[in-house]
């Protein structure tokens, strides 16, 4: 790296040291944007047919638009317009969907330098140290290179659906950049300083449309200048205005978020998860000091797809480490608000990452871990570490080449693991093997690979051995999660693979999960009873459960008293279909396909089943009133194309006419 020291660089090696850097960027990714749809790309993109638009008209953006099955502000409407585009431009390319993940996580690495740039600039300046001013543009280099290479900001660019958090992140980098400009304007009294800082909270409005994080932004707004700026600079005039700004930016988000939750309790239901509000608080220091720990030393083995096997704090004591975390946690709190005018840059990192993960690391009913989280708060670390060899080079105890050397080093050990985690990520079965490798006691690690390994199993020089390997892993999962009953399902379905009815016993096991466990879509996805529908309903011989056993599984769920209308609705729905399909009982169907659409009245695969077996059974009358119904629930007229379809499956079923077959479960 040049002398920090020199007066001016030349435009050309700028530009050439960008052009390298991005292509640095590009090529440590590059081998993972072959990879496939992970993990929540599935509901979100991959099952999501309204995403899934054909062009790119008005009425097909606005449909992409508005196609997440969630409410507002979990909707996020604006990832999901851009996973429209992507699927008109490119279908359903996961290297389409990939790149353009990498496109807006360097053009967020882009904005990360401005605001670096110009906040060294402000810093320095406040600071009284303008000489060293030149050595911010390496300061600011240094800071966004290590962000965009860094190993742990892996899995939003190489997780579709994690477009979400890069866009929340690239809006709260441009209400900071918005912010730094207009503070600059303000402490030189020129006009529109204060214009540019009011501006600045808008972007917060603009990213909660990626991901509700985004709402962050005035209170990282209010760090940056409580620990770097210090409301130095200004006049009183101008001082009080900067004051009132912050009292109003961020007391409104917080009396408004007060409010929402009051209104919309269920946003703090644990009832769904293995931990309760308590459980959750304590272990989270814990798990901020395992964020830290993979930032400042990324260890790649440690990092991964799912964290579901760190162990939840019961109390202070349980495990052992809850009460050191705790207490450190607080005392690096303290610390940073203590510090904050003798060593303001590690202020800034230390309350710039906690209040980062004030959102998902706090009361919310949230996964314990996910790596994508640090994707913003790590900027500020990122930024006061790439300080120490440019601009603070002169007071470390090495020569100037050693520094340059030792940056290098770094730049080159972080390219070469994000590099590596990203070939593990360029296909499912190597991202699936390196997890359990990595973290073999993750429940989602294991099943996922027990998985993988049946597919083996019609291949006869590999079944016996995929088979055993399977079930181990299966029954391993079994052990590790008391409330995991998808690995259960993998039990049955793997005797059915090998031409075996289940045994009883196994069968007793899963219907006692199904009753007791908290409902949740990581213990139990509802697909299992579908795909068991889909085995009973093939034609040729093999094993098939019993009428008792199947009923004896759909009957264990639906007395489970956690089991949430969302997965109600799925699961009427697939037994609708195991009366329909497999025992040719239209009686039962259609009561369960009503209470179905009951349970569930805004989804229209529901409502097309029901209408379609309304239309079929001759109750035609009963098949319009269904198909209004249906109607009055799409209040944005997404589903006019599907209405009219049914409005002639109708039509044609009152002329005598068959009704098509039904569409795939």
């Amino acid at each position: 790296m040049p002398d920090p020291s020199a007066k001016n660089v030349s435009s050309v090696r700028w530009i050439l040291l960008w052009v390298a850097t991005l292509a640095l960027s590009i090529a440590v990714y590059w081998p993972g944007l072959d990879g496939d749809f992970l993990f929540d790309d599935n509901p979100h993109i991959v099952r999501n047919q309204l995403v899934q638009i054909g062009s790119l008209s008005p009425a097909d953006l606005w449909q992409a638009w508005s196609s997440s099955h969630l409410d507002f502000p979990g909707s996020r409407p604006l990832a999901m317009l851009t996973f429209g585009v992507n699927h008109a431009i490119s279908g359903l390319s996961p290297f389409a969907f990939k790149a353009t993940n990498l496109a807006l996580h360097i053009l967020s690495g882009l904005v990360l330098f401005a605001v670096a740039r110009r906040l060294g600039q402000l810093f320095l300046r406040l600071e009284g140290r303008d000489s060293e001013a030149p050595a911010v543009h390496w300061w600011a280099w240094l800071a966004a290179t290590l962000w965009l290479v860094h190993p742990l900001n892996l899995s939003p660019v190489l997780l579709s659906v994690q477009r979400m958090t890069i866009l929340a992140t690239l809006a709260v980098l441009m209400g900071l950049l918005c912010y730094v400009v207009g503070r600059r304007r303000l402490m030189d009294g020129q006009r529109g300083g204060l214009a540019w800082i009011l501006a600045s909270p808008l972007f917060a409005g603009v990213g909660m449309l990626g991901k509700e994080s985004a709402v962050l932004l005035p209170l990282l707004l209010f760090v940056t200048e409580w620990t770097l700026l210090r409301f130095r600079g200004l006049d009183a005039r101008p001082r009080r205005q900067l004051v009132a700004f912050f009292v109003v930016a961020t007391a409104l988000p917080i009396l408004g978020a007060i409010g929402y939750l009051l209104a919309h309790p269920g946003y703090l239901d644990f009832t769904g998860r293995p931990f309760d509000l308590a459980e959750r608080l304590l272990t989270q220091p814990r798990v901020l000091w395992s964020y830290v720990h993979l930032l400042v030393i990324p260890d790649i083995s440690a990092m991964g797809l799912f964290h579901d096997d760190v162990a939840i704090s019961r109390n202070l004591l349980s495990p052992w480490t809850t009460m050191p975390s705790l207490v450190a946690l607080i005392g690096v709190a303290v610390a940073g608000i203590a510090l904050r005018r003798r060593l303001p840059l590690l202020s800034f990192a230390t309350l710039f990452f906690l209040a980062g993960h004030a959102l998902e690391s706090s009361v919310f009913p949230l996964e314990l871990v996910y790596e994508h989280r640090n994707y913003l708060p790590a900027i500020a670390p990122l930024f006061a570490l790439a300080y120490v060899p440019t601009v603070g080079s002169d007071a470390l105890p090495v020569s100037a080449w050693l520094t340059r050397t030792l940056v290098a080093l770094l730049l080159v050990a972080l390219s070469a693991s994000t590099a590596l985690r990203a070939h593990d990520w360029s296909g499912f079965g190597r991202l699936i093997t390196a997890e359990v490798g990595h973290h073999p006691d993750s429940p989602r690690s294991n099943f996922q690979y027990a998985q993988l390994l049946m597919e083996q199993i019609r291949n006869a020089e590999l079944s016996a051995e995929a088979a055993a390997l399977a079930k181990q892993h299966f029954e391993r999962v079994v052990a590790l999660d008391p409330n995991h009953v998808d690995s259960l399902f993998g039990l049955v379905v793997l005797e059915l693979y090998q031409g075996r009815v289940p045994p009883q016993a196994l069968i007793d096991r899963l219907a006692e999960r199904l009753r007791r466990i908290p409902w949740n879509p990581l213990n139990v996805n509802t697909a299992q009873f579908v795909y068991l529908v889909k085995w009973h309903g093939q034609e040729g011989p093999g094993p098939r459960l019993s009428r008792e056993q199947m009923l004896m599984v759909f009957e264990a769920a639906l007395s489970n008293p956690t089991l949430p209308a969302v997965g109600r609705a799925a699961i009427y729905h697939a037994l609708r279909a195991y009366y329909q399909r497999s025992l040719n009982e239209n009686g039962p169907a259609l009561h369960y396909a009503e209470l179905a659409v009951k349970a569930a009245p805004e989804s229209w695969t529901l409502w097309d089943r029901y209408i379609r077996l309304l239309a079929a059974t001759g109750r035609w009358d009963d098949a319009d009133a269904a198909l209004r119904s249906a109607v009055e629930t799409d209040r944005l007229g997404l589903q006019r194309e599907r209405a009219k379809d049914l409005a002639g499956v109708i039509a044609a079923a009152r002329r005598g006419e068959p009704v098509p077959a039904l569409p795939p479960e």
